[in-house]
């Protein structure tokens, strides 16, 4: 049944590249009706609107996906426990919004934290409903959902920026009502399509029990990224706001893009696994056909990311050489997301957590050593080394957990068991009644006399 999952992955992966690439477009016409003063102002709503995200939704769809695909009905009880959490996480930010704008300095972004903070609790939403139709196998409206969200945004977003670009506070809240707006329209559209009214058959400890890893996992890497913007900043002194813009904001979100193809293998093997199809290996085969090539063109061919940036001439030769010292990432990081969802797929979650923690420990302990001597190089290699030993780690965790269980390549899709007849022999010249499978080229019999059998 290989093709349902590739379908499903192909429907995720296309609904991600559509939304990035709305996203991305979005930003041409918006910095020239706004500026790059108005961009700015929009841009320092987020971090606090992301953390409230990270606390409110991350990591729900795959704990709610590997739920419901191993057949528990959770619906009900998530929307009870995860849904008012979002609720009031968007009343903590409206109530917050003018101390915000006034301790930012800009007492104009008062009414863009009004504007955006309904949709902590749209998102919350949202990101229950997508676990459940991903641990359906239904991906199509997930995929779509993501199209929605981009689609408004961008349309009402320029839309309000074109009206009130003469005046930028007015501008910011617009464009930040359009992501509200995109939100709302994508969660009605999902609980449109949800049809069925089940009692929940899982206790709410049990839901948070369950969901707790896939929360803490997911936040990692964000939790990394914030201490980045202190840790590089601040090691690289003079000019350190300056390379870690051209570091982060340049060229590792460029090597980064790889991962987003991978999205829909990483999404999508959750449900397979959970339902005891044995996918590991032929999603990091899959996984692997689309890093390898990213890796290497970037390896090989690092110039043409100086072009996508349109960076001055004295910065281009730095952003070449970082993407080439970065290239790893583009093979790494995909691999990592993939094993992540078949970890979360098993209900080892906490697997990927500690990898991911191991590391970004990894890289912040070499930030300290490498950026000091080696400046935004020894930063490109810090990140290296974070995915190359969080890849390793969940790999190693996957085998491990495996062979604990007598059966990982089973799971990693490299063997199958041996059809075996009651009271004979089986194919493969086992002993009577001892089914036969394959590990590694090895025979192995399980013996089930004590089984009764």
């Amino acid at each position: 049944m290989k093709y349902g999952f590739l379908k499903g992955a192909f429907c995720l992966t296309l609904g991600a590249f559509l939304s990035k690439a709305l996203g991305a477009l979005y930003k041409i016409p918006l910095v020239s009706l706004i500026g790059s003063e108005g961009i700015g102002r929009y841009q320092m709503v987020y971090p606090v609107y992301l953390l409230l995200l990270t606390l409110s939704s991350v990591g729900i769809p795959s704990a709610i996906s590997r739920l419901t695909a191993s057949g528990k009905d959770c619906l009900s009880r998530a929307f009870r426990t995860f849904f008012p959490l979002g609720v009031l996480l968007s009343l903590l930010m409206a109530a917050l919004s003018l101390p915000l704008a006034l301790f930012q300095g800009q007492k104009g972004l008062f009414l863009g934290y009004l504007a955006l903070s309904p949709s902590v609790a749209f998102v919350s939403g949202i990101s229950i409903l997508r676990g459940y139709f991903q641990g359906k196998n239904k991906m199509l409206p997930t995929a779509i959902s993501e199209v929605i969200e981009s689609s408004v945004k961008v349309a009402a977003g320029l839309l309000f920026a074109y009206l009130w670009r003469n005046d930028l506070d007015k501008a910011v809240w617009g464009i930040l009502f359009a992501v509200t707006a995109g939100e709302a329209l994508a969660f009605l559209y999902l609980l449109s399509l949800k049809r069925e009214k089940k009692q929940s058959s899982v206790q709410g400890k049990y839901l948070l029990r369950s969901t707790l890893p896939y929360m803490l996992s997911a936040s990692v890497l964000p939790l990394s990224s914030f201490l980045d913007s202190f840790f590089i900043v601040g090691l690289l002194g003079e000019g350190g706001v300056s390379g870690y813009g051209i570091l982060s904001g340049c060229a590792l979100t460029f090597v980064s893009l790889p991962a987003s193809l991978s999205y829909g293998i990483a999404t999508a093997v959750i449900p397979r696994i959970a339902s005891g199809k044995k996918e590991v290996g032929f999603a990091v085969q899959i996984t692997s056909l689309l890093a390898v090539p990213a890796f290497l063109t970037l390896l090989l061919l690092p110039e043409f990311s100086a072009v996508v940036f349109h960076l001055p001439p004295d910065q281009e030769d730095v952003m070449i050489a970082l993407v080439r010292m970065l290239s790893p990432v583009a093979l790494f990081l995909p691999l990592v997301e993939t094993l992540s969802g078949c970890l979360a797929g098993m209900g080892r979650a906490e697997g990927s957590l500690l990898g991911l923690l191991l590391g970004c420990t990894v890289k912040l302990a070499a930030e300290l050593f490498l950026l000091p001597r080696f400046g935004l190089f020894g930063g490109a290699i810090c990140f290296d080394l974070c995915y190359l030993v969080a890849f390793f780690f969940e790999l190693l965790y996957i085998i491990a957990y495996k062979e604990k269980n007598y059966d990982y390549n089973h799971w990693l899709g490299h063997g199958k068991r041996r059809p075996y007849e009651a009271g004979g022999r089986s194919h493969s010249g086992s002993k009577e009644g001892a089914p036969s499978y394959r590990i590694g080229g090895i025979r192995r019999e399980r013996k089930v006399a004590r089984r009764g059998v």
